[in-house]
């Protein structure tokens, strides 16, 4: 993240590709800089994947049993499920990506974000609850199409490695 957000802080890039910036973070403030926002990253991926993948084997174990099998499953359904899946994973759990990013993109030096809860209570009081959800609509956006074709695209797969 820190090589995505550069340059729209300060007009000079920072880091120039991603192993100048791992050498760069380690030289400067070790393991600690690298893994900064690890812990909001946890917090958003335990629900996020628990909604995703959640969402898209109820979906699909339901139409498992109308079309008696997995691999009878109309390709538009999967697709159908897929998408759904994604666009859950982004309502639900959008306020915990914010979170992560700030954390992430967050000066080494002097931390703005230090801890998740400091992060919650610095954006409510800067944007309010509006706050949690900036970028929600170009998310939503895209998560259909990419979502529908990484389970097609699994399903496809999978039913091929059961061929052999």
């Amino acid at each position: 993240l820190k090589l995505q957000v550069q340059g729209k802080t300060n007009s000079t890039p920072q880091y120039n590709g991603t192993a100048d910036c791992l050498n760069k973070i380690i030289k400067s403030h070790g393991l600690k800089g690298v893994y900064q926002g690890l812990s909001a990253t946890i917090f958003r991926e335990i629900p996020a994947y628990g909604v995703y993948f959640g969402a898209y084997e109820t979906l699909m174990g339901k139409a498992e049993k109308k079309y008696k099998d997995r691999k009878n499953i109309p390709l538009l359904n999967v697709m159908s499920y897929g998408a759904v899946s994604g666009i859950l994973l982004w309502l639900l759990t959008f306020p915990n990506d914010v979170i992560k990013s700030c954390m992430q993109a967050d000066s080494l030096e002097n931390r703005k974000y230090p801890t998740i809860i400091s992060t919650i209570n610095t954006i409510f009081r800067e944007n309010g609850v509006r706050g949690f959800f900036r970028g929600l609509t170009p998310c939503l956006m895209r998560a259909p199409p990419i979502n529908a074709a990484t389970f097609l695209t699994f399903e496809i797969v999978q039913s091929l490695i059961n061929k052999k």
